[in-house]
């Protein structure tokens, strides 16, 4: 879930009488985005450097402009001014451009000039920062400013685009103009991504699931597409379970977009001797290496076989850093095979930069959506501490309150946060301990108030270091007329111990007074803002905030899809056991307890064996359970792929368990949690605990996991079943149960399903708990679950056995 989207709707775009034209030229196209017929459409002025904060438009008798009026002091100190537009979504992407270029005019009443301009972009995620080189411009003339956009960043996630210009030398107050911002070009992207021609490309072995693997260069003597490939050996066990070589490339700058096509292929050939292999091609993309793959696909044994990732749908695709592909199977004697891989490939046309239509003008002007309040670029604007008297106190709520908590000690700019990033320092001074302390810094965001009615949320950056454990953080607006600044906040969101960038926001509908019998917020005249950190943790140091905007977002859906998952139980209430494969001659591998349920995902031919695993070889037999929802004769045969359409996918640990942490609290016997593999190769969450026993009800102790959901905008309401897979060491914990749980609505209420015991089982034992049989903890009083406003989820084991160990989860997902 992309949380942090730096957009700014355009709405005098909209309004515009001809906004936006585009025609054919030279082969290729040329976009005039703005032309500054009627006004300046959308256009802003950063508010610090020199000058005053004014941009608009200035009809001429020849054209139609942006002006810009400034005062630059020319006192041998840099000054500079930065005009920028921040597109819609349905502008980021302008990869198919190849050139950005702005015309630019110095008021002739000037006789020299040393202005310097510069052209900038900021792309991705991170909102990268590139520019041009300095352009000098002379006064009196025209003067068109160009840049290659290939030398700009990631043109398909395109969130700033903008022109600087400054002095040190000039003294001038005046109009500077500028006109036609245009991006031009279309370049031809190669169709073929890695032919293997002359070496490995960068393609790497990883650790591989199977006895022994080897990756090499390889020559064919004949091929169509030339003569080099990949040569991926592997000697296979043959223990029944499933086994795999994985191959992968990390992909290089410039070439990690991949949002302009449909699809992703690659031609494997398979050896005649290698019968029942699957290919399985896969990229890793977004800030959370967010996985999606084709799912097992059929090897044809002595021939080619093109392996097609569809892209369609899939998310993050601008922002690729790994592709890859597993060959594996599953066997019941030793094999030794030599597959080749070749032309690992983008097919489909490009897609072409969305054009914009003019929308007659209403007199009700639309909505802003999407707005930065600040990037922290260049300064900090008005930030600062909360204001505290000489007898450490302030006004909260009409009386005088100490301030003791308040452990911010001071708010600055610094272009240095640890990964360069432009941004808001919050130095903190964090005691440790209970009650927590909180540091706090604020803006006025309007004297007289600002209409924010058409907003659903606060969303930030924020940068929290190693050192700094069990922190939270929440906003607050202060709203009203007159005299009357009413302050409301929303819950303290917390971080999981994960350190780094966070995306966080807060839902404005959900923001609550904090004075007794103050009114709601009154959205129409929002005054300030602010942000506080809270931590039970001692540090002291900085903290950085980043990007504070507000967005018009709806809430994000998830298990949209129209297809039911189908889910099976265990006849009679009785445990059962689950097999490596399908069929009681297979090892077995977990249970499938009386009191749970699984999702099947696909079939043996006959039905008579059920697959309960998208990615691991859990079999159950149709004798021994019952169908809750769904058609099992629906499911795909095994060798046909497998069905995943009703599945939400929420953390597969693949590759970390960001940002997951371990249960405190009650939960006294969880000592450590880590990514690494199950005794069986599979990764997952693992949770070293200490279950110190006795015996009885006083000493049953709980261990166990959780994440926050940092985007309050998180709707589940479509959603039947949470799930999760857990692992027990076999011959253990022999003894104990498991519970699932949620934290919704303003209050973080509690909601868990009932106790679910696994006395005896051991292996994989897969959860899946239907979300309407929530309730509250016992004695706590009945409400609703709000599963249009999930906070936090979390599972947790527990026994009054003595154990120590680990235990393991895998494949948290949402089933329709």
């Amino acid at each position: 879930m992309n949380r942090i989207r730096l957009f700014v709707l355009l709405v005098v775009l909209i309004l515009a009488s001809s906004p936006l034209h585009i025609q054919a030229q030279d082969g290729g196209t040329e976009s005039v985005l703005f032309s500054f017929d009627t006004d300046t459409q959308g256009w802003q002025l950063n508010s610090g450097g020199a000058g005053r904060d004014l941009v608009y438009a200035a009809p001429g008798s020849e054209r139609h402009v942006a002006e810009l009026q400034v005062n630059f002091s020319g006192a041998n100190t840099w000054e500079e001014k930065t005009l920028f537009f921040q597109p819609p979504s349905t502008l980021h992407d302008l990869s198919g451009y190849t050139t950005y270029s702005v015309d630019v005019f110095i008021s002739a009443e000037m006789t020299s000039s040393d202005f310097r301009f510069q052209l900038y972009t900021k792309t991705g995620s991170n909102s990268d920062w590139k520019q041009s080189p300095d352009f000098k411009v002379g006064t009196g003339e025209w003067k068109t400013l160009s840049v290659e956009l290939n030398t700009m960043g990631n043109m398909a996630d395109t969130r700033q685009f903008g022109l600087k210009v400054g002095t040190s030398v000039t003294s001038f107050t005046g109009s500077m103009y500028i006109d036609n911002v245009t991006f031009s070009g279309n370049p031809t992207a190669p169709p073929v991504v890695f032919d293997f021609e002359s070496d490995l490309q960068g393609w790497q072995l990883e650790a591989s699931g199977v006895k022994s693997a080897s990756l090499n260069h390889s020559v064919l003597p004949t091929s169509d597409s030339g003569n080099g490939a990949l040569k991926l050996s592997g000697e296979f066990s043959g223990t029944g379970n499933r086994e795999e070589a994985w191959i992968f490339v990390t992909m290089p700058g410039g070439l990690n977009d991949f949002s302009s096509y449909t699809a992703l292929n690659v031609d494997v050939w398979a050896p005649p001797e290698a019968q029942d292999f699957f290919g399985l091609l896969y990229i890793q993309s977004g800030n959370e290496m967010t996985w999606q793959s084709t799912g097992d696909l059929s090897l044809t044994p002595g021939n080619w076989t093109t392996l097609t990732l569809d892209l369609s749908g899939l998310q993050y695709l601008n922002q690729i850093h790994n592709i890859g592909l597993k060959i594996g199977g599953e066997f019941n004697s030793p094999l030794a095979a030599e597959f080749l891989i070749d032309n690992v490939r983008l097919t489909g046309s490009v897609t072409p930069t969305p054009t914009l239509t003019p929308t007659p003008t209403s007199t009700v002007p639309p909505p802003p959506g999407n707005f930065m309040i600040n990037s922290f670029d260049y300064d900090i604007g008005n930030w600062q501490l909360p204001e505290i008297s000489a007898a450490g106190t302030s006004e909260i709520c009409g009386t005088e309150t100490s301030n003791i908590l308040l452990a911010g000690i001071g708010a600055s700019y610094d272009g240095t946060a640890p990964d360069g990033r432009s941004a808001l320092r919050l130095d903190v001074n964090f005691p440790g301990g209970e009650p927590p302390a909180y540091g706090e810094v604020g803006t006025i965001v309007a004297d007289s108030g600002e209409d924010w009615r058409d907003s659903t949320q606060l969303v930030m950056d924020v940068f929290v270091p190693e050192e700094l454990k069990n922190e939270a953080v929440r906003f607050y607006i202060k709203t009203g007329s007159g005299e009357a600044w009413n302050w409301a906040q929303s819950q303290f969101i917390p971080f999981g111990g994960t350190a780094g960038w966070r995306a966080v926001s807060a839902a404005l509908d959900f923001m609550q007074p904090i004075c007794a019998g103050a009114p709601s917020p009154d959205l129409a005249s929002v005054r300030a803002i602010g942000v506080q950190i809270e931590s039970r943790s001692a540090y002291q140091g900085p903290i950085f905030i980043d990007n504070v905007m507000r967005t018009n977002e709806a809430l994000t859906s998830m298990c949209n899809s129209d297809t039911l998952s189908v889910i099976v139980s265990p006849v009679g209430g009785n445990d059962v056991n689950i097999r490596r494969g399908p069929g009681t001659g297979y090892e077995r591998a977990g249970m499938l307890l009386g009191k749970s349920a699984a999702a099947a995902f696909a079939r043996t031919e006959a039905a008579d064996w059920l697959l309960l695993s998208a990615d691991n070889a859990l079999w159950v037999s149709s004798d021994v359970v019952t169908v809750l929802q769904g058609d099992v004769h629906a499911l795909p045969i095994i060798s046909g792929g497998r069905n995943i359409s009703g599945t939400t996918w929420l953390y597969t640990f693949d590759t970390d368990i960001t940002p997951w942490s371990l249960g405190l609290g009650d939960w006294t016997a969880g000592v450590g949690i880590t990514h690494g593999n199950t005794p069986d190769g599979q990764p997952a969450l693992l949770i070293t605990a200490n279950y110190p026993g006795g015996g009885g009800d006083k000493n049953f102790k709980d261990a166990g996991a959780k994440v926050p959901m940092l985007d309050e905008q998180i709707d589940w309401s479509q959603c039947n079943w949470l799930a999760v897979d857990l692992y027990i060491p076999s011959g253990g914990l022999t003894r104990g149960g498991t519970r699932l749980y949620v934290k919704h609505g303003f209050d973080w209420k509690w909601a868990e399903s009932e106790f679910i015991s696994f006395n005896g089982a051991g292996g994989w034992i897969p959860i899946t708990v239907p979300l309407q049989e929530l309730t509250p903890p016992s004695g706590e009083p009945l409400v609703p679950t709000d599963f249009t406003r999930i906070w936090e989820m979390g599972f947790k084991v527990g026994t009054n056995q003595s154990f120590q160990g680990f235990i393991a989860i895998d494949n948290v997902r949402l089933l329709k």
